[in-house]
């Protein structure tokens, strides 16, 4: 670098010095000037020259400030001095330098801070290569850091799980400790070190390959048929906990090769499955591992399909204690049977359609069906179509046992000469009549066989037409004037999208309509939506329609019918947009009344009766967190779009009693919260009003102390076959079994529990001084153990109310547990009817009742199940069981009792 020099030359008094002599010359300081300190620099340093020096004079400086200090003389030519760390903003001290007779030069020194301190560097002080035994053990890394600030830390990660473990003792040192290899291969990792404004620098570390060549466990597959399996796993260790499942070899395959990734999801599986019960990975893990030889009976299995049975070493603290051991097999093929099935024409109508299915082989089972030719060759295959249909069978088959109804696939197949028929169908529609071998436990014993028909064209009966009008005067609803060349005629009338009605051609659309209006009973001859002769519409007060969303596409859809619902004209339409958002004058009068700890009245009164408005509440916190009125709204009109906007609209004065706010959340004492309002009719049409009020603190004091809840499902069969006399085959065979304990905490002096039948929703929403009375009065005190009847696939909740010394209640727990059948599932078809502690369950209503909708193409999946649902008579399934999980896995240990489900 250029040095700069400052020259400060004495003032003579002469001004001529040619021709002096050089004893005449005075001394003159040169001062290099210093270049701006680091924050952290520790030490600093002055470099000069005297010119002319003299005998006896030495070099000084004196700081005018107190973080520069000790100057040291020692080097001719530097002046050195300690500087102390900066922490703060960058600062300048004045350094005065003299040498006796010269001019003092004043000299500033300016030290930076962190941000300005420029890039650090990591540098590894330790000499590779890094190598770890089969073991594990430890690696040491040394390192320096160039420009190190202190406080700022150095990380490291691993892009391996095994060389994930890692402490930091001390400034310059990083421990690795690599877990254990039990492989008969090496494995190397790559550590990165990271260290604010550095490069990341990578280091990789080598682990041996384990020595031992025994395998952990022997895994022996027998009895393997189309649909089960017998699967023993005998570990070399008889003390060694493990866990042992089995999975598709699919889901294997996905892995590579990479057992240690595939142990590394299933134990953070496990520990989803811990933190669901409330308990800890130990605890579960104590209920859950296997020791010993162990032998399960697998039941529903796909037919030829590849499978793979596992097992490795799992201690109860969550640590892999051995390889994993993998034994691969596949179910059987069904054996095909020779039957080839034509299909006759029974008769058609627009709507309808009857075929006639002759298999040539009547000894043969099979499932028939009709499909639209659009809807088939969205599938992509004639497998697609019957896997679909195997699914829908078994999951009505599960359904029904839950209400002790026994169903059989025999219930859905037939055999011999059959007649098939659908009806609802579109006219002039080309559909196929199917039908494929089927038999128990939903083997596939022929080929996928069908024929083309078509329903006949839609024949009008009436040449009745309209002359339609509309005018629209403001952003949310349109008028109609509606003249029919027949007064006599019956007419249909709906509002929709126009991107809607332009998915499908009029005759289509029509038919839609229909059907809709037909799944809810609708009354053809004098529904409210039916008309006659001259009338004057109102989208929003004659047609029922919400208001509908401003500056948008709609379309008037209308057509003739009979009392029975079948059209008799052509289709006509009026096409109409409405107008631009027009903000509302309408403002509101809020208050509240009968505010306790868990429930309020909400009262509003509008200045004006014929717009609709949000009306609800919300704890005044979230409010906040949302740093706007406009942005609160949008969170209101965004979480309710998933429904519909009007489940949460009022019109006109209100007394609104309500348990929860507005997010569906349930009230809760000693909390500040807002009722608001804002007018929304299709759109927000005014700004929003808000009050704030306070619900009372609880009377029901809360203690630290605190219970939890773990439990298992077990087979009442079992139970029966282990001990008859305790469990009597009348009462426990058929049936499931949730074996519950209960494990107090610190500082818990008793606890309630108890079950109920109830649904979470309603226990979770119950108030918690009301709970704790329930738990109470019907719950059993201080039980650790409790064994309850449950049928298979119920459901029922589990609530302990803990209590500390003083008597005062801790938080109640809840657990939702359903009776799945104990055994293991496929790794991609795990369950969704897991127990789990929900701290806000959604009970949002999921049913849209607005007029708009993306129209989406019906496809093969819904029409198979529309057809299969009206054939034979399928009805809507309760909240939380709408299905089952789509091919379950059972299995029952043939060594010892019911393994307890992994998977």
């Amino acid at each position: 670098m250029k040095r700069l020099f400052i020259h400060v030359i004495a003032i003579l008094s002469a001004v001529a010095v040619v021709g002096c002599s050089q004893e005449e010359l005075s001394p003159v300081l040169v001062i290099e000037n210093p270049e701006p300190l680091a924050f952290n620099c520790g030490e600093g340093v002055i470099r000069y020259e005297v010119q002319n020096a003299a005998r006896g004079i030495s070099i000084n400086a004196v700081s005018d400030r107190d973080w520069i200090g000790n100057f040291d003389y020692s080097v001719d030519g530097e002046i050195r001095f300690s500087v102390e760390d900066n922490s703060g903003g960058v600062r300048n001290a004045n350094v005065t330098v003299t040498y006796g007779p010269a001019d003092p030069v004043i000299v500033t020194i300016r030290q930076l801070t962190v941000a300005e301190a420029g890039a650090a560097r990591i540098g590894i002080i330790t000499q590779g290569p890094f190598t770890a035994g089969a073991e594990g053990g430890e690696i040491v890394l040394e390192y320096e850091i160039e420009n190190h600030v202190p406080g700022q830390e150095i990380t490291a990660s691993s892009d391996s799980k095994w060389a994930s473990h890692f402490e930091y003792p001390e400034y310059g040192r990083i421990l690795v400790f690599p877990e254990a290899n039990f492989y008969a291969e090496e494995r190397k990792a790559v550590l990165t070190l990271s260290y604010p404004k550095a490069d990341d620098i990578t280091v990789e570390i080598v682990q041996k390959a384990s020595e031992s060549t025994e395998d952990p466990f022997f895994i022996n597959v027998t009895g393997v048929s189309e649909v089960e399996a017998t699967v023993s796993w005998f570990p070399a260790d008889k003390e060694m906990t493990y866990v042992n499942g089995l999975t598709f070899k699919s889901a294997l395959d996905a892995y590579d090769g990479d057992y240690e990734k595939y142990i590394e999801d299933d134990v953070e599986y496990l520990k989803g499955r811990a933190e669901a019960a409330g308990i800890s990975l130990s605890d579960y893990l104590k209920q859950v591992l296997q020791t010993g030889d162990k032998g399960v009976k697998w039941s529903a299995l796909e037919p030829a399909t590849e499978y793979c049975a596992y097992a490795y070493g799992l201690s109860s603290d969550g640590t892999v204690t051995s390889r994993m051991v993998v034994a691969r097999f596949t179910t059987k093929s069904p054996e095909q049977l020779d039957c080839n099935f034509s299909f006759e024409l029974e008769s058609s109508t627009a709507s309808e359609l009857s075929v006639k299915v002759l298999p040539d082989n009547s000894s043969v089972r099979y499932y028939a069906g009709i499909i639209s030719k659009a809807d088939y060759e969205t599938a992509g295959s004639d497998q697609a179509i019957i896997d679909k249909i195997v699914d829908y069978i078994d999951e009505e088959i599960w359904f029904n046992s839950l209400y002790q109804i026994w169903k059989q696939w025999s219930d859905f197949t037939e055999a011999g000469a059959s007649v098939v028929s659908a009806e609802k169908l579109f006219s002039d529609t080309e559909y196929y009549a199917y039908a494929f071998g089927l038999e128990e436990q939903g083997l596939v014993t022929t080929t996928f066989q069908k024929d083309l028909f078509r329903t006949a064209p839609l024949e009008v009966t009436d040449d009745c037409t309209f002359e339609i009008s509309s005018e629209v005067s403001t952003s949310y609803m349109a008028d109609f004037v509606i003249r029919p060349s027949n007064p006599d005629t019956k007419y249909y009338v709906s509002c929709l999208t126009t991107d809607y009605v332009l998915s499908y051609s009029m005759e289509d659309l029509a038919t839609i309509l229909i059907n809709e209006a037909d799944l809810y009973g609708y009354d053809w001859a004098n529904g409210q939506y039916t008309f006659s002769g001259e009338q004057h519409l109102n989208s929003y007060g004659d047609l029922g329609i919400m208001p509908l969303a401003p500056s948008s596409n709609y379309t008037l859809v209308l057509f003739g019918t009979d009392a029975d619902g079948n059209r008799t004209t052509e289709v006509f339409t009026e096409q109409f947009r409405t107008q631009v958002l027009v903000p509302s004058d309408m403002t509101f009068g809020l208050g509240v009344t009968d505010v306790s700890t868990s429930a309020v009245t909400l009262t509003c009164e509008p200045s004006r009766d014929d717009e609709l408005y949000v009306l609800g509440c919300m704890p005044v916190s979230r409010y906040q967190d949302y740093g706007s009125d406009e942005a609160a709204i949008s969170a209101v009109v965004e979480y309710w779009s998933n429904s519909s906007m009007y489940r949460v609209t009022r019109s006109g004065q209100q007394n609104l009693t309500a348990d929860i706010d507005i997010f569906y959340d349930r009230i809760q004492p000693d909390t500040d919260y807002y009722v608001f309002a804002f007018g929304y009719m299709g759109a927000v049409t005014t700004g929003i009003t808000k009050m704030r009020f306070t619900t009372p603190a609880s009377d029901v004091p809360v203690s630290d102390a605190s219970v939890g809840i773990s439990y298992e499902i077990l087979d009442g069969d079992a139970l029966v076959i282990e001990d008859p006399y305790t469990y009597p085959p009348a009462s426990w065979s058929g049936v499931a079994a949730a074996k519950f304990t209960i494990s107090p905490g610190e500082g818990t002096a008793g606890w309630y529990f108890v079950t109920f039948t109830n649904s979470f929703g309603e226990i979770y929403m119950m108030p918690t001084d009301e709970l704790i009375e329930n738990v109470k009065r019907y719950g059993s005190y201080n039980k650790r153990e409790a064994l309850v009847k449950m049928n298979w696939y119920s459901s029922i909740v589990a609530v302990a109310v803990p209590e500390d010394a003083d008597g005062v209640y801790g938080k109640p727990v809840i657990v939702e547990v359903v009776a799945s059948y104990p055994g293991a599932y496929a790794v991609q078809d795990m369950p969704e009817m897991r127990p789990l502690v929900i701290e806000n369950p959604d009970l949002t209503p999921k049913k849209c009742d607005l007029v708009q909708g993306e129209f989406i193409l019906k496809g093969y999946e819904n029409a198979l199940k529309e057809d299969f649902d009206s054939r034979f008579d399928v009805t809507r399934r309760p909240a939380g069981l709408s299905g089952k999980p789509a091919r379950r896995i059972y299995g029952i240990d043939t060594m010892s009792r019911p393994v307890s489900s992994l998977r």
